[in-house]
């Protein structure tokens, strides 16, 4: 592990870089605390940026990721999924964007628990800008990761990146809610073709923000009714010590494809 100072020099206007107290740590593919998961992705990423606890990757992980346009109902279930998941002993990954992504890390870090952000720029970058605090307190208290060097802004294609690293992370994803255009679908589409257990909650049939989640139900994803159905599918829960990946969703069919693909052409 090496420690680096964030750059000097860059274009970025002091309100959007966060001051770090600690200095960022350098990890490379050889680093003790590099996560081994992500060996499994095609292109690894060579080295990782973070802040934080690295003990927030010592626990059991489920990623939740969602629309950033999410409704009332989105991001209640989202609260609802957090608590007992990290009641249960869970860390939460997810990307720090608007809606349930937020959500989900909030409500992970008022219940005293662990969440890790994987960032689309330099780990001293908040992105959106609007979420500065969200991003101090999971540095103080979580872990936020990104590929990128300090000071990186965000630009074209680093989502669907970020999204790989968030797949590789956790053993199970889970769609809050997604429209046939959101990037949830994209970390879905990583998690499948990385042969994680991938599971979504219904959502009301006339909501465009649950048309993707929705359909991903309908190709086989495994079914969030309630609290409870996911603690069997994440790693160490006492009924189930390994993910249950012969319940979830294995391959997409061809409308779920359709739309992945359609979803990661929209993200180039």
């Amino acid at each position: 592990m090496t420690a680096i100072k964030p750059p000097a020099e860059n274009n970025l206007r002091p309100e959007e870089v966060v001051p770090i107290a600690a200095s960022v740590q350098h990890w490379s593919r050889e680093s003790p605390n590099y996560p081994s998961e992500l060996g499994e992705l095609a292109q690894p990423p060579r080295e990782l940026y973070a802040i934080g606890r690295v003990s927030a990757l010592s626990k059991p992980r489920v990623a939740i990721v969602g629309t950033r346009n999410s409704t009332a109902y989105g991001e209640r279930i989202t609260r609802t999924l957090t608590r007992a998941l990290v009641r249960s002993g869970v860390s939460i990954v997810s990307g720090m964007a608007r809606g349930i992504d937020a959500a989900a890390h909030r409500t992970a870090l008022e219940e005293g628990g662990n969440t890790v952000a994987v960032l689309g720029t330099g780990v001293d970058v908040p992105y959106p800008v609007g979420h500065r605090l969200l991003h101090r307190a999971i540095a103080e208290k979580g872990l936020v990761l990104s590929e990128y060097p300090p000071g990186t802004k965000a630009g074209p294609g680093v989502f669907p990146k970020r999204n790989h690293i968030i797949a590789a992370l956790a053993p199970v994803t889970i769609v809050v809610e997604a429209g046939f255009r959101s990037g949830a679908l994209n970390t879905a589409g990583q998690a499948l073709e990385l042969s994680r257990v991938v599971a979504a909650v219904p959502g009301p049939i006339d909501s465009d923000q649950s048309r993707g989640s929705n359909q991903l139900l309908r190709d086989g994803a495994v079914l969030i009714a309630a609290p409870d159905d996911a603690l069997p599918h994440y790693p160490r829960h006492p009924c189930c010590p390994s993910p249950n990946r012969k319940s979830g969703m294995r391959s997409p069919t061809d409308s779920s494809r359709s739309m992945i693909y359609q979803q990661r052409r929209d993200s180039q």
